[in-house]
């Protein structure tokens, strides 16, 4: 409650202010606090408010990453089809503006949900595309987090063989991670 308050009053004086970035920057961040809280709809408000800011400011990568929090409280509503458009959307921008780390985390969110609607071959191809940008990047805690969801994919499909295989290569990375 104490947070909610601090962001609120930071959006009135940034509101007040007439900064606009930095308004759309705390309504982000009530948008992540209400989807913490389970207050979805306030949270889509949040996140829609900024959504249409930051579209104002022309600012392109904070755009593409609202428009992934926005996904994701979809998805938690049960509306997948939805936050399977907006990971799309996201994506189409992350990739305009050369944002590899993100699109390989939108492409691990858009395997996972291909996942749970049980399609198999589009939820593999994402999955092994995120594989490939967070590797380009140097991501080894997302390249650790696609092969565990490869892993329990292929375990579900009941292939031990290939579920084995990316639970060994995400142990392997976790093995040679810093700070492990």
């Amino acid at each position: 409650a104490e947070a909610l308050s601090t962001y609120q009053r930071a959006l009135a004086a940034q509101e007040a202010l007439g900064d606009k970035r930095g308004a759309a920057r705390t309504l982000g961040y009530l948008g992540i606090l209400r989807r913490k809280l389970g207050d979805y709809e306030a949270a889509l408000g949040a996140f829609e408010r900024a959504l249409t800011i930051q579209e104002e400011v022309q600012d392109r990568q904070a755009a593409a990453g609202t428009l992934g929090q926005i996904a994701v409280v979809s998805d938690l509503i049960g509306d997948a089809e939805r936050a399977l458009a907006l990971y799309r959307r996201a994506l189409e921008r992350q990739e305009a503006i050369r944002d590899k780390a993100a699109v390989a985390v939108t492409l691990g969110n858009i395997g996972l949900l291909h996942q749970r609607l049980g399609e198999e071959a589009p939820a593999i191809a994402a999955l092994s595309r995120a594989l490939e940008c967070a590797e380009s990047v140097g991501l080894p805690r997302v390249q650790i987090d696609l092969h565990e969801r490869l892993g329990a994919f292929h375990q579900a499909q009941e292939r031990p063989g290939a579920a084995l295989q990316a639970y060994e290569r995400a142990l392997a990375l976790l093995e040679d991670a810093p700070g492990k």
